[in-house]
């Protein structure tokens, strides 16, 4: 998106690059991934054959792989649901059963 944004404010398509990298790795301190540095190379290769318009193609392209971040942590949080269970089932429920039932069935099925 930084690549698209800087573009679009009139700069070509190297300078956008070199901007947008200085910038990523400037404020997260780390160089940008791989897919997204090959995602830059397949669209700078597309507008170099095509002349197509690198804003546009910059634009779609980040948001394609911003639903596709948003995917993968929704599918994350499903995961750890279930694995949050897991401490309910394995020490709460117990507990109860050892603190509430077994005292309640005792005392109901006790002496008389």
């Amino acid at each position: 998106m930084a690549v698209a944004l800087a573009s679009g404010g009139g700069a070509n398509l190297n300078k956008a690059q070199m901007l947008a990298f200085e910038s990523h790795t400037k404020i997260l301190g780390e160089e940008p991934s791989k897919s997204e540095l090959l995602a830059m190379a397949e669209i700078a290769n597309l507008v170099e054959t095509t002349g197509a318009r690198v804003c546009d193609l910059l634009k779609s392209q980040a948001r394609n792989m911003q639903r596709e971040n948003l995917t993968a942590n929704e599918l994350r949080i499903e995961q750890l649901s279930v694995r949050l269970m897991l401490p309910l089932g394995l020490a709460v429920l117990p507990a109860f059963v050892c603190l509430a039932v077994i005292p309640l069935m005792a005392s109901m099925f006790g002496p008389k």
